[in-house]
């Protein structure tokens, strides 16, 4: 009786761990709350450099940034920066960001996100050079 009793406890336990789901956020989650600049880097035939806030402004072709930028992610989808005078309404779906603005719209990959860093590289149409890539990396606000 003792033996039976111990197996089906087992057998709860088992059936009960594979039962629950997981607590881990998505990126949605995650992207929640206040973002600063910390850097950009672009690469590019096998060169690398350095790109700063108003690099990236232009190559965006957004108002210009300061090197102290830092956005925020609300969870009604509409993304704050200091810099621009009307929130930009965004939304995440897997590791795809998309920042929709009156005038365009851009997608981005987010490659790493964690509770202190954010990395994203803009995914480019055809007018990009092949090959090229950018990184835009964020630390918590």
């Amino acid at each position: 009786m003792k033996k039976a009793m111990r197996i089906m406890a087992m057998v709860l336990f088992v059936v009960g761990m594979t039962t629950l789901t997981s607590c881990t956020k998505d990126n949605s989650d995650r992207i929640i709350g206040k973002w600063k600049f910390e850097k950009a880097s672009a690469s590019f035939g096998g060169e690398s450099f350095e790109l700063t806030a108003a690099d990236l402004a232009a190559m965006m072709e957004l108002n210009d940034m300061s090197d102290e930028f830092i956005i925020e992610f609300k969870r009604d989808g509409k993304v704050y920066s200091a810099d621009e005078s009307e929130p930009a309404n965004y939304k995440v779906d897997g590791d795809k960001l998309t920042i929709i603005t009156p005038e365009t719209s851009f997608v981005m990959i987010i490659t790493e996100l964690t509770q202190s860093k954010l990395v994203v590289e803009p995914q480019y149409d055809e007018e990009m050079p092949e090959g090229a890539k950018v990184e835009i990396r964020f630390k918590r606000a």
